[in-house]
């Protein structure tokens, strides 16, 4: 990683770190967000083709959520055990795989299950951004990175969400 000194009034050096890791962080936090905030605006196409009553639909949006939510904790100790940046690679890929099986779902439950995936490898992704954004940035640019972080997932969620 590359890193700039600028000088810091009073403080001596301030090191500057590269953005290039964010734009991976960036991206995973997207997929995370875009996932939960298109599923609600596909849901009437989805009932039509799967042939099934919403609610039926919407099971897989609450397992993708109760997923995610349960096991962040289980995500975060999988971070701290075998690295952020493996437990990101290999849950990028999970969810990858999870979200082709989701479009080629032949019936609801195939799609459930796919969401489940989505959200178990949901889980031990949003730890991995926060310890991916703690091992790579310090100080001002640590926390205007998380400001970012927060705010990509805001604007992404509230601009899909109808």
């Amino acid at each position: 990683m590359t890193s700039l000194s600028t000088p810091r009034p009073g403080t001596g050096v301030e090191v500057r770190d590269s953005w290039v890791p964010m734009i991976a962080i960036a991206l995973g936090q997207v997929l995370m967000s875009f996932n939960v905030a298109s599923l609600p605006v596909a849901l009437g196409g989805m009932v039509a083709s799967f042939n099934v009553p919403p609610t039926t639909v919407a099971t897989g949006i609450i397992m993708y959520s109760m997923l995610v939510a349960g096991f962040v904790m289980l995500g975060a100790k999988l971070n701290q055990r075998f690295g952020a940046v493996r437990v990101f690679r290999i849950v990028v890929l999970l969810f990858g795989l999870a979200q082709v099986l989701m479009t080629f779902s032949p019936n609801a439950t195939v799609m459930i299950i796919a969401q489940a995936l989505s959200g178990a490898a949901g889980a031990a992704l949003l730890p991995s951004l926060v310890a991916l954004i703690a091992e790579n940035y310090r100080g001002a640019q640590q926390a205007t990175t998380l400001g970012a972080l927060v705010w990509l997932a805001f604007v992404v969620r509230t601009t899909w969400i109808p």
